[in-house]
């Protein structure tokens, strides 16, 4: 990970006394303690993994598990909502809302007055387990709520996303009742919302499961 980011010498990842981790943490910027704290957390999944269920995960599926997972915390906490290659859109909760294509960078839109909007995304490495993101903000663009989660052998980046939307939508009726948008980076997502009934793939059944 020291390849992709900036973190603490090894040196001062070794204990030292009562709290040194808190301590460590507590002396360096929000940037790296957040990226240690992700590799720490990976590294007790991975050893729960080995302990309970014999499963072995490679370090490089680990570290582009990272690499994806902070990404899509990044792009949701940078308000970053724009269409990209994968098609992305806003979605109403009961219907979705046509976006044109932006010719750039596109800022994050707040909702109407009196709604809040739900923005999701999911980081899936092929053949390791997943985890999603999520943050609901309302008109002013405060923070209400903000979540992240693991999903555990997963299919696609497509079933993660709808996971991830499901989520969303449950923590928004749960803790914001209020008329709301939900936004996802995925085309194939949206269109499953848009139209759950004509979708053919082979994914599908996995896709219904999912929400």
């Amino acid at each position: 990970m020291r390849v992709e980011w900036l973190l603490p010498p090894e040196k001062q990842l070794l204990y030292s006394g009562h709290e040194w981790l808190l301590r460590l943490i507590d002396s360096v910027d929000d940037v790296v303690a957040s990226r240690l704290v992700l590799i720490l957390w990976r590294a007790w999944f991975i050893r729960n993994e080995i302990t309970h269920s014999n499963r072995k995960l490679s370090i490089t599926s680990s570290a582009k598990f990272l690499l994806n997972y902070w990404e899509t915390l990044c792009s949701i906490r940078h308000e970053d909502s724009h269409i990209d290659a994968k098609g992305k859109r806003p979605a109403f909760i009961d219907h979705v809302a046509k976006a044109k294509l932006p010719s750039e960078h596109v800022c994050w839109v707040p909702p109407e007055e009196g709604m809040i909007k739900i923005n999701v995304d999911g980081a899936f490495v092929e053949g390791d387990s997943a985890g999603y993101g999520l943050v609901i903000r309302d008109d002013k663009g405060d923070v209400q709520l903000s979540a992240w989660g693991m999903v555990h052998y997963a299919a696609s980046a497509e079933e993660v996303e709808l996971i991830a939307c499901r989520e969303g939508v449950k923590l928004a009726a749960e803790w914001v009742p209020r008329p709301a948008i939900l936004e996802s980076d995925c085309l194939v997502a949206i269109n499953f919302l848009r139209r759950p009934g004509d979708q053919r793939s082979q994914s599908c059944l996995r896709l219904c499961l999912a929400m």
